[in-house]
C-alpha cells in the first residue's frame, strides 16, 4: 500500500511539472528535481516529455472511466444466455429460457426438394425439435450426410432459433454455414439444408416476429 501511494503521489508531481514546463521547453527530455519526489526516493529520474504525456493521458483515463467490480458484474449478467447450446454425449439440454410456442398452428417445416415441395411437417408444441438422422428425432433426416442429433429447432415463445449440434457436415441458414452450438434466430420463411443433403426446410409460423 506504501508504495502504491508513493506511486500515485510521483503521478501527480509529474503531471504538475509537465502542465508547468511544457510551454517554456525546447527539448524531448526533461530531468526532474529531486524535490519533486517523495524523501524516501533517492533514485535520480529523467522522464521524456512523450512519457509525461502518456502518463497524463493515462490518468485522464482513469479518472474519466471509474470502473468497479459491481460495473463488471452487472455488464456480466446482461450477456445474452443464447450464446452457446449444451450438448453432450449426443443429448441436446435445452437452456432455461425454452418455452413452447403458445400456439403451434401454422407452426410447420416445408419440405423443398429442387425447387419442389415434397410435403410440409407440422410441429408438436414442445419446447425443441431435435433434427437428424436419430429414428427418434422428432424431424428424421435420413440423408447419409446428416448426424444422429444434427441441429435443434429451439423455441423460446413466438420465437425460434436454430442451432447445429456439432454435425459433421454443417448446417446452412439461407445458404450460410452456421457456426455450431450457437442459437440463430429463424424468421418466417427461411430455409435450412442439414448436411450435404439436397432437401431443405422452410420454416412456416403465424406471425413470428423478431
Amino acid at each position: 500500500m506504501r508504495q502504491l501511494q508513493l506511486l500515485v503521489h510521483l503521478c501527480l508531481m509529474l503531471l504538475h511539472h509537465q502542465q508547468s514546463h511544457s510551454m517554456h521547453s525546447d527539448h524531448d527530455c526533461q530531468s526532474l528535481p529531486q524535490s519533486f519526489f517523495p524523501q524516501s526516493c533517492h533514485t535520480v529520474f529523467v522522464v521524456s516529455a512523450v512519457h509525461l504525456h502518456v502518463l497524463s493521458c493515462f490518468f485522464v483515463t482513469f479518472q474519466t472511466l471509474h470502473l468497479d467490480a459491481a460495473a463488471l458484474c452487472r455488464v456480466a449478467k446482461s450477456d445474452d444466455s443464447k450464446n452457446a447450446a449444451i450438448v453432450t454425449h449426443g443429448a441436446y439440454q435445452a437452456p432455461d429460457w425454452a418455452e413452447p410456442p403458445p400456439n403451434t398452428e401454422g407452426v410447420s417445416l416445408d419440405v423443398l426438394k429442387t425447387g419442389t415441395i415434397l410435403g410440409t411437417v407440422d410441429l408438436p408444441q414442445k419446447s425443441f425439435l431435435t433434427l437428424g438422422r436419430n429414428k427418434e428425432a422428432d424431424v428424421i433426416a435420413e440423408h447419409p450426410s446428416t448426424s444422429r442429433l444434427h441441429a435443434v429447432l429451439q423455441f423460446q415463445g413466438s420465437a425460434a432459433y436454430l442451432v447445429d449440434c456439432g454435425s459433421t457436415h454443417g448446417t446452412s441458414l439461407n445458404q450460410k454455414q452456421l457456426k455450431p452450438f450457437l442459437y440463430h434466430r429463424l424468421h418466417v420463411g427461411a430455409q435450412f439444408t442439414l448436411g450435404q443433403s439436397t432437401r431443405s426446410y422452410i420454416f412456416n409460423a403465424p406471425e413470428v416476429r423478431p
